[in-house]
């Protein structure tokens, strides 16, 4: 269909980003800290805080305040908001998803 074109590109793009993500970041196990879980994602340490918030990014306190979680979880996560954003409905009007 030509009206999916769009949207495959964006998945594509979006599936490079993750399999880049995970060729970067060679240890698969546990991140520690905004710091490290920031660097996994490419993003700032307070993005990594507000996304925990709003976006429930799978991670936990430690005793001592800092945040952990792992690489997997952070994939899945991220595979889980993918399917989610684009398995709803197109607006009234919209025939694609937006170019991002």
């Amino acid at each position: 269909m030509p009206d999916d074109e769009p949207l495959r590109a964006i998945l594509e793009r979006l599936e490079r980003k993750i399999d880049g993500l995970a060729q970067e970041h060679p240890r698969t196990g546990i991140l520690r800290g905004a710091r490290e879980i920031a660097g996994y994602l490419r993003c700032h340490e307070r993005t990594v805080r507000r996304w925990g918030t709003r976006y429930r990014l799978p991670m936990a306190h430690q005793p001592d305040g800092k945040l952990i979680t792992t690489s997997a979880l952070i994939d899945a996560w991220i595979l889980e908001r993918r399917e989610k954003q684009y398995s709803r409905p197109l607006g009234k009007g919209r025939k694609t998803y937006p170019e991002r």
